[in-house]
């Protein structure tokens, strides 16, 4: 007991004395010239300072590894203001936080990167799993740069104009990520219809969640046999232009469990076995579509009806649908 003691102890010490020597320098310099990047004013990041006494790790919007010290996490959300224009960033500023892991920059105004200084950057950053660049003003020319990101598992582009580029050349799609468990990229006003164009779904091999809701969509593409989504869970595709036709192109997602469909172009009655085809569908959202019943009865499968298997919201997004 007490050889174990002394190795608490010990431990104990070690921590408590790096942490009295707060963020490692490199950091905290990178972290200064960021803030230098986005040129805040005011009160915006106040905390941080350049002062070597100041510990980056205590400053607002920074999260450090209790262990090393080093930041793991980015929170700066909404810190630009928009009177000084948009933000052409310089991602290069990020690659002394090689432990980083959670970078947040939403709602900054952010519209593209200066010369040599793209996302793709970021492919360095090996540890990096969530992104988040809601809200800003970036155009498609950024899909092919965060196509390097291989090692992330959530990317969040949601509000972005991610229309063709101002040369209307841009033909990007987003690729490659083969460990993204979730991306939300809705309200984009992208121009494609067939979300094949926009998004190389083959290469999603382990998405689990896919927001696409709010778009000009009308083809979802054939996946053959899950093609690249067989992990895929919870699909929304809400205010888009899909139509009855897009079961066709869903049943070959064997994990699907949650499908929001409303806000589309449903006419007439369903084909009731095209939903049935989605076998592990619990919850299906129809609302606000011009559906006018089914067109079969589904089969009796193990002494019930197969339709039974859906959750209470199928049925009353369905009849909301109906009345109004």
């Amino acid at each position: 007991m007490g050889k174990k003691l002394l190795w608490v102890v010990i431990f104990v010490v070690l921590v408590n004395s790096m942490e009295s020597l707060g963020c490692l320098e490199e950091e905290r310099i990178a972290l200064l010239q960021l803030k230098a990047n986005i040129k805040v004013t005011g009160k915006t990041l106040a905390s941080w300072v350049d002062d070597k006494k100041s510990n980056c790790c205590e400053w607002i919007g920074v999260a450090c590894s209790n262990i090393t010290r080093r930041v793991v996490e980015l929170n700066i959300n909404y810190v630009r203001d928009y009177r000084i224009g948009y933000w052409y960033i310089n991602a290069s500023v990020f690659l002394p936080l090689q432990q980083l892991n959670v970078l947040q920059l939403e709602g900054n105004y952010l519209a593209g990167s200066v010369e040599n200084g793209g996302f793709d950057k970021l492919a360095e950053l090996q540890n990096l799993k969530v992104l988040h660049l809601v809200m800003n003003n970036l155009n498609r020319s950024i899909l092919s740069s965060l196509s390097h990101l291989s090692s992330l598992k959530q990317l969040h582009l949601t509000g972005n104009p991610l229309h063709s580029t101002f040369d209307n050349s841009g033909h990007e799609r987003l690729s490659g990520l083969s460990n993204l468990e979730l991306l939300t990229m809705g309200s984009t006003m992208m121009e494609d219809k067939n979300v094949l164009s926009a998004l190389n779904l083959k290469d999603f091999t382990s998405l689990k969640e896919l927001s696409i809701g709010s778009n000009n969509f009308q083809i979802f593409g054939q996946i053959k046999g899950g093609g690249g989504l067989k992990k895929l869970e919870k699909l929304l595709l809400f205010n888009n232009r899909f139509n009855n036709d897009i079961f066709q192109s869903l049943k070959g997602l064997p994990s699907l469990k949650i499908l929001d469909l409303s806000g589309n172009d449903f006419h007439g009655p369903l084909h009731i076995d095209d939903i049935n085809a989605l076998n592990n569908l619990e919850d299906l959202n129809l609302g606000f579509n011009f559906i006018e019943g089914f067109e079969t009865i589904a089969n009796f499968s193990s002494g019930g009806l197969v339709l039974c298997n859906y959750s209470l919201s199928f049925f009353m997004t369905y009849l909301f649908s109906l009345i109004f």
